[in-house]
């Protein structure tokens, strides 16, 4: 070793020595003190191959100057080498014990104070269940991997006689939140925990003006939103504003006269939004509104939004209507708002008469319209659009929708005829300029952002980003545009209004306004509506202090004059009694305001006006305050799982159980090279079917020092006579947390700290948050991440490691056996899908779906062994400029090939293995696509096609004839009756080719990333075909798609996969996520009962630890949140145990998306206080995330930070009462009986004898065994 590194050993080993000195673990209980006083300056026989001490403390200086680095960067400055960093895996760190290697990262990291804040934190609160017997340790920064070798070898030591143990998590960087706004590429960034506009500051702020208090009435999805709450936050921040939610509670249960009182109203409607409830309450307390609320009535009927828009001189598209109603209904509130807009207030129309002229001309009371044209319903809330085309076009139409998943809308070929029932607008279908649409966000007549998108009638396919939002790009307005927005802002009585522009031909039409919406993704744009935001609260709260002034003005005024009742008629006609009195025109002004308000207002009743104002503003609380949440989370994104399987009857086999009946685990290398002597062995002596064991004996000694190898042993036993009669052995390597957990965890910790904000900030302080974890890596590495971030960097609490409740559980095993036995008949042929199952509309049965991605993997592997077979190493690196997550080339071959494997017929294949083919495909998508792009490209022209693949097998495609996107028909949206049967289309059997694949021009090199060298496509055949000469009809083809023309579409964005060679691999990976969606949450219970039983055996504990919690929420005086973090198993079993319980859901439960990683139960509790009698009435609602999940991760647009957003919250349940929510679910609890030994067990040096031989030394040949006596194997057996 050079000086240069012994003298960095000795800076480093004198920085930690005050550390060692300090590190005295504690006990919570002085009877097993001595047993537990633990120091980490020793190794304990558990601890074998954890690494010194020494070591885990350079690793904690080591974090502390990374994480001290990163915070002093700035996102917006990544450059390739901070990229390359960013994209390893924690699994990827160097070698803890490579001293000289950590030495030289340590000199990478910027100069700063490396002395650790060793100040002792107190006793934590005990927990239900938990054993007192816990290993309590001083706050130390601690890199992820130190903290998690401390876990295992807690874990281990309490694995018996404690339940629980609890860990100090590190210092971590603030959420890095680089917004991938749709809105356009403008290299806008999310603001960190602490940076402007998102951080809540829980000390009361001093000397600062109050202004008032910020009323939200809107439904919580909405209003816990993120444009919504980022600006709300803005507004917070410096403390001039108190904002109060409403909340769901309160809107649907509570009597208006109960609603809080505020200054300053923020209220709009969605679906479910009681809109009359909130009118209703803004006559009676009368705060001021940003969005009329009257008016939003009139946006529920597109005529009458069309002609608002008329009158005002706004231009519009050419339309028809055909009005079966009678045409609009308005109530009297809008009738009075019309007369002033010079509005008709009556609208009864009879249905007139039409016709179809040919195929192509649509009259109306002799008035016609030539197609194409847009067929649109008069009802505002239905986004269920046609267009149809012209014959001359081979005409057909394309059925628009909101979207769904990835999908806006579909073409059907047979959509000729125009809908007779129902009431329809048709307007002149226009050729958008660049096939885009304008999207305008007002705030104020004086201040509009718009951003373009690419029209849903191009091809329906949706682009989103990273967050899961629609890719946009701002735009700059024309002058002409920009009045147009000041008049839909001021003749809509909308301050915050969205309304839809169309730009053709160098004219621009609104054609739709959409009232109250926020732009996503977009800091200045937040900032920006914040400013102007307080302008005018402030100018509202000064004008209704002046107008309360001049009444009393005027009182004076005129106190000498008689009270007659027309005096103040007569004021407000006449000029000279006006003189006469020195009253001014705003005073006037104010009278009129004053008498529309009050009928009989009168100079002599001004007093008693005043008095019912003041008495409507009475200061009101919030009646139903947020008390706590217990949230359940899955850990964040990982790499593939990877396993072999196999079971074994030999005695060396079984002797690795140690003598244990109960599933046992071994992670700790050198136990694990014991296990690879066995495997070994059994080979040499021919125990076990060889193939099995070389295939064990391969991948074990090659993945033996990965992080997270361990192996699962699963006795069988003899039902007489309970012995081991055979072992599961399972090796299972990977699964660690990736680069991108580390974002996804920390953007949900913050996100959870501004709902927090909102809701209760209280929440946020000393001691109302408890974090449990489970004992995997991947789980507590998200549960420190989403700590931090919640707390905005500070976090000091413990994390606490409950095995029992979150680890997995094997009191299910069996029955879980049962059911993926019956799984494999759902995939025979003839056998159709359940309907209680997921299944997309018109999809044929599950064996032909099976059955064809089965053939695509055949086709695929072919592709890919022809890549590998001609090019070098070298070159298949190169494909790829970074890898992330330790991958390499020959990992993903690995992988893959075991896949291929597995699906070669259709009646071969384990339905186990679909989860494991749709997670190597996800995973691929979003950290190796550069690689994934390459791999399985076919060829220009499907050259590799010609030569070496099979043409059966690509010929016909499913996706073609049965749309996907139809697995997501509601959208995941809770109280409409969307539109699957409006959506859906079965296409014909001829053979349909998307002209758009037939025409364009794909620019491979500028959509690719990592600068593909692949040729562009062009099929120069064609290019006659769509000439602007042969289509006199405009822009639009048969299918819907944007045809050629003189104008110039900006494709350089697409995803590199909508090139239509790779239509195949795009096939497998929908066909695999409809399979995923099939049979993975069946592998928890088939019928009710299955799910309900395995849902109690996995996670009664859990469901019963919750419940505990609410009991103790309720009782407690602040506010509390306490957070479950646990994987996958458990949150499928929880859920099921919520739907079999018999609580009223909203949401049936084959139309729940899949649960991705961070997806997350919430149980929501709220609490009334009675003022007189202080009696306490709580409520809870559940809420469901399914996580960080996209339709088809292949069109989502990444960064280098390969992450996806978390999906929003809805509400499984409405508010139930408390009680009868617990009583309902304790009811199922009695149902099963959970063994006495359900959670698997860790050992270390595991037996290895052999034929009545024992190893003594791994390196010693079988035939050089010691020989054990028959005590010594009986005493053997017994430890």
């Amino acid at each position: 070793m050079s000086s240069e590194n012994n003298s960095s050993n000795s800076n480093w080993r004198e920085t930690i020595a005050p550390i060692l000195e300090g590190f005295v673990p504690k006990t919570t209980s002085q009877e097993n003190k001595k047993s537990l006083k633990v120091s980490l300056t020793k190794k304990t026989p558990d601890q074998n191959n954890e690494g010194t001490d020494d070591t885990n403390i350079l690793n904690k200086k080591l974090h502390n100057d990374i994480v001290n680095d990163i915070k002093n960067s700035s996102d917006h400055q990544h450059d390739y080498e901070s990229t390359h960093h960013d994209c390893e895996s924690i699994s990827s760190f160097q070698d803890p014990t490579d001293i000289a290697a950590m030495d030289n990262l340590v000199k990478l990291q910027r100069t700063r104070s490396t002395q650790p804040n060793l100040s002792s934190v107190g006793k934590p609160p005990l927990i239900a269940n938990q054993s007192q017997d816990v290993l309590n340790i001083k706050k130390i920064n601690m890199k992820p991997e130190d903290i998690l070798k401390t876990a295992n070898s807690v874990s281990r030591r309490n694995s018996i006689g404690s339940n629980a143990s609890l860990l100090k998590p590190k210092n971590i960087p603030e959420t890095e939140m680089k917004s991938e706004t749709g809105s356009a590429q403008s290299n806008q960034q999310e603001n960190s925990v602490t940076s402007s506009g998102t951080h809540i500051d829980l000390k009361p702020k001093e000397n600062v003006q109050k202004i008032g208090k910020i009323g939200v009435c809107a439904l919580d999805n909405k209003v816990l939103s993120k444009p919504c709450r980022r600006i709300l936050n803005r507004l917070m921040e410096h403390g001039e504003f108190e904002t109060i939610i409403f909340g769901d509670k309160v809107l649907f249960d509570e009597d208006i006269e109960n609603w809080p009182t505020c200054d300053f109203l923020i209220s709009f409607f969605s679906n479910g939004f009681p809109l009359d409830k909130a009118i209703a309450y803004a006559k009676l307390r009368k705060p001021y509104q940003i969005n009329d609320l009257t008016m939003q009535k009139l946006l529920w009927d597109r005529r009458l939004v069309l002609k608002l828009l008329e009158v005002n001189q706004i231009p519009t598209p050419e339309r028809l209507e055909i009005s079966r109603d009678g045409g609009p209904k308005i109530d009297d509130d809008l009738k009075a708002k019309f007369k002033d807009k010079n509005m008709p207030t009556s609208f009864e129309q009879k249905e007139p008469k039409w016709r179809m002229i040919g195929d192509d001309i649509l009259e109306v009371d002799g008035q016609r319209l030539e197609k194409p044209f847009v067929e649109k319903p008069v009802n505002g809330e239905d986004h269920n659009i046609y267009i149809y085309y012209h014959s001359s076009n081979g005409g057909g139409g394309r059925r628009l929708f909101r979207k769904i998943g990835n999908k806006a809308s579909e073409f059907d070929a047979e959509l000729n005829m125009v809908r007779t029932e129902g009431s329809y607008i048709y307007e002149k279908f226009m050729d958008a300029d660049n096939c885009e649409d304008v999207k305008a966000y007002t705030v104020s007549p004086t201040f509009c952002h718009a951003e373009t998108r690419k029209s849903p009638v191009v091809d329906g396919i949706v682009k989103r980003n990273t967050h899961g939002k629609e890719i946009r790009y701002i735009t700059k307005l024309t002058e002409e545009e920009t009045t147009m927005a000041s008049k839909v802002c001021t003749s809509f009585e909308q301050t915050i209004c969205g309304f839809d522009l169309l730009r053709a031909q160098g004219n621009s039409y609104v054609i739709d306004v959409n009232g109250f919406s926020f732009v996503k993704d977009n800091n200045d744009y937040y900032d920006t509506t914040a400013k102007i935001l307080r302008e005018m609260f402030i100018a509202a709260k000064d004008k209704k202090a002046a107008d309360k002034e001049k009444l009393l003005n005027l009182k004076n005024k005129t106190k000498a004059l008689p009270k007659t009742k027309g005096l103040v008629q007569n004021i407000i006609n006449s000029e000279i009694q006006r003189n006469k009195l020195n009253i001014t025109n705003s005073e006037v002004n104010l009278l009129k305001l004053q008498q529309n308000e009050a009928k009989n207002l009168s100079l002599s009743n001004i007093n008693e006006y005043l008095e019912g104002q003041q008495k409507n503003e009475e200061e009101k609380d919030q009646r139903w305050v947020f008390k706590g949440i217990v949230s359940v989370v899955r850990h964040g994104d990982r790499t593939p799982k990877q396993k072999h399987k196999y079971s074994f009857t030999s005695d060396i086999f079984i002797s690795l159980l140690k003598g244990h009946k109960e599933e046992v685990i071994i992670r700790n290398v050198i136990d694990l090279e014991i296990a690879l002597k066995a495997l070994m062995i059994a080979r040499d002596e021919k125990l076990e079917d060889l193939n099995k064991l070389n295939v064990l004996i391969d991948a074990l000694s090659k993945k033996l020092n990965f992080p997270g190898t361990k192996i699962q042993l699963k006795p069988v036993l003899n039902k007489e006579t309970k012995v081991v009669e055979k072992v599961q052995f399972i090796l299972k390597f990977f699964g660690e947390a990736t680069h991108s957990c580390k974002h996804q965890a920390a953007e949900l910790g913050e996100q959870m700290r501004l709902d927090f904000g909102l809701l209760n900030k209280s929440i946020l302080e000393e001691n109302n948050i408890k974090i449990f974890s489970s004992s995997e890596r991947r789980v507590l590495y998200t549960a420190q991440l989403w700590a931090v971030a919640l707390y905005g960097g500070n976090y000091e609490n413990e994390i606490f490691i409950r095995k029992d409740l979150l680890d997995d559980s094997n009191a299910a095993k069996e029955l879980m056996d049962k059911v993926k036995k019956k799984l494999k008949p759902l995939l025979r042929i003839g056998q159709e899908a359940p309907t209680e199952f997921t299944w997309p509309t018109n999809m044929p049965q599950p064996y032909l779906v099976m059955k064809r991605v089965c053939e695509l993997m055949r086709y695929n592997k072919t592709i890919m062994d022809y890549h590998f077979e001609t090019m070098s190493a070298e070159k298949l690196t190169e494909l790829q400029d970074v890898w992330c997550c330790a991958e390499d080339a020959k990992l993903f071959k690995e992988r893959w090939d075991k896949l291929f494997a597995e699906f070669t017929t259709v009646e071969k294949v384990d339905p186990s293995k679909i989860s494991e083919l749709y997670d190597t495909m996800k995973f691929d998508a979003l950290h190796n696509r550069a690689f994934l792009e390459k791999i399985f490209y076919p060829g220009d022209e499907g050259n590799i096609n010609e030569d070496i693949v099979d043409k059966d097998l690509v010929e016909n495609s499913l996706v073609d004839k049965y749309p996907i996107n139809l697995l997501a028909k509601n959208n995941f949206k809770v109280g409409t009756t969307s539109t699957s049967a409006n959506v859906s289309s079965a296409h014909t059997d001829k053979t349909i080719i998307p002209i758009e694949e037939k025409s364009r021009s794909v620019s491979v090199g500028s959509a690719t990333s990592q600068g593909s060298k692949l040729n562009n496509t062009t099929s120069n055949s064609n290019a006659t075909l769509l000439s602007p000469t042969s289509n006199p009809k405009g822009s639009v083809g048969s299918l819907g798609w944007a045809l050629e023309s003189n104008k110039k579409t900006d494709n350089k964005s697409d995803p590199i996969f909508a090139d239509k060679n790779y239509s195949h691999l795009r096939e497998l990976f929908k066909l695999s996520k409809v399979l995923f969606d099939f049979i993975c949450p069946q592998e928890y219970g088939i019928t009710e009962n299955e799910k309900l039983d395995i849902g109690l055996l996995t996670s009664l504990p859990l469901a019963e630890q919750i419940l505990a919690d609410i009991d103790s929420m309720k009782a407690a005086k602040n506010p509390q949140c306490v957070a479950y973090f646990t994987k996958e198993s458990h949150i499928y079993t929880l859920l099921n145990i919520l739907y079999e319980s018999g609580l009223p859901m909203r949401v049936a439960r084959n139309a729940l998306p899949e649960l991705d990683y961070l997806s997350q139960i919430n149980f929501e509790l709220y609490e009334r206080i009675e003022k007189v009698t202080g009696e306490k009435t709580h409520s809870i609602r559940l809420k469901l995330s399914p996580g960080c999940q996209t339709q088809d991760p292949l069109d989502v647009q990444l960064d280098n930070r390969h992450f996806i957003s978390c999906s929003p919250k809805i509400s499984l349940t409405r508010h139930l009462d408390a009680t009868v929510f617990e009583d309902i679910l304790k009811k199922k609890f009695p149902r099963v009986q959970l063994p006495d030994m359900f959670t698997a067990v860790n050992i270390t040096s595991p037996s290895l004898t052999y034929k009545g031989y024992k190893v003594k030394n791994l390196n010693e040949k079988v035939n050089t065994f010691t020989k054990l006596t028959p005590s010594a194997i009986e005493e053997e057996e017994q430890k």
